[in-house]
């Protein structure tokens, strides 16, 4: 979990440090768009659902059932919520069937869920772990773009 957890905070580091740029952006808004476009029909109570769940986001209404394309390049709002992502704003959620190998002995729960009976525990995260996964940047790199990303969908005529 700590070696999965730093990776993820390198990465973050990696995008205070460096920002993302544009192109990046443009990628996930025409994935984002082309999924939004070719989905196929599904499950219409799933689509309620979710639906009514974005009602509670602070959306327009209007941009419910629009594409991603409505979306903004603010490269500013990106790096103050990067900023926010730390450590020690976090919550760390790791479920398993199976004991973990870094855990010498079974693991206790001190809590029930109400509704399934799910068992769980809470624990604080150590200082040390903290350090650990906020400390510097990896050898890591951000992908480059990916050039098979569709834009455009028009129909090209044969000469």
């Amino acid at each position: 979990v700590d070696e999965v957890v730093k990776l993820i905070y390198d990465y973050l580091n990696q995008i205070k440090q460096h920002g993302i740029e544009e192109d990046k952006w443009t990628e996930l808004i025409n994935l984002a768009e082309t999924d939004f476009r070719f989905s196929e029909k599904g499950d219409p109570g799933h689509l309620a659902s979710s639906t009514a769940g974005r009602l509670l986001d602070d959306f327009p209404l209007a941009d419910l059932l629009n594409p991603p394309r409505r979306q903004i390049w603010n490269p500013d709002k990106i790096q103050e919520l990067i900023k926010n992502l730390t450590p020690d704003k976090m919550t760390l959620v790791v479920s398993s069937k199976k004991r973990f190998a870094s855990d010498p002995k079974p693991p206790t729960t001190e809590h029930t869920e109400k509704w399934y009976g799910t068992q769980y525990r809470l624990t604080p995260i150590k200082d040390e772990q903290k350090r650990l996964w906020s400390g510097g940047v990896s050898s890591l790199s951000l992908p480059p773009s990916n050039p098979y990303i569709p834009d455009d969908f028009s129909l090209v005529e044969e000469p």
